[in-house]
């Protein structure tokens, strides 16, 4: 949201890694495609919450700070937790994930050995019915490593080391 909130109020854009893109031309209807690929993760937080990481800010400032539809322990928010980070690991890459761009969508689903890719055409397969994944493998290849360096750019960030 930020490229756009800053396009909005003709400030630019600070200079460091930013996820986001300037939305204003998707509502001017000019954009029909994205630019870059989206990205989705579902990082696996707990191991996180189950070591001694240094918080990122003070707790008590990350307490309902995430509103949600529905109530959650009584609160109409969500807290949440940021960490330091002192070190990437192959670990940090685990979780659900998967990126889209404009024509391909590439889902991961993890499990160890049981490990599902799944790869749509969703120009002609909007349903998701067909799996592409074995019958195109060099654009799974290709959005598989645009997700891993995704990844990274995130992981880099919670190490402090793209700021």
């Amino acid at each position: 949201m930020l490229p756009t909130i800053c396009s909005v109020a003709g400030i630019p854009l600070p200079k460091r890694t930013l996820d986001g893109i300037d939305l204003i031309p998707l509502f001017d209807g000019v954009m029909k495609n994205r630019s870059t690929p989206i990205c989705f993760w579902n990082y696996d937080f707990k191991r996180e919450t189950q070591s001694n990481l240094k918080n990122y800010i003070d707790p008590e400032l990350q307490k309902g700070t995430t509103p949600l539809v529905k109530l959650s322990r009584g609160i109409p928010t969500r807290n949440f937790k940021n960490f330091h980070h002192l070190e990437i690991s192959a670990k940090d890459y685990s979780g659900s994930r998967a990126i889209v761009d404009n024509q391909f969508k590439l889902v991961i689903h993890p499990g160890g050995k049981n490990e599902r890719r799944e790869l749509f055409d969703l120009r002609n397969d909007p349903a998701e019915k067909k799996n592409l994944f074995e019958s195109r493998p060099q654009i799974a290849k290709q959005l598989g490593d645009n997700l891993h360096q995704w990844q990274q750019s995130v992981l880099r960030s919670l190490t402090e080391e793209d700021y």
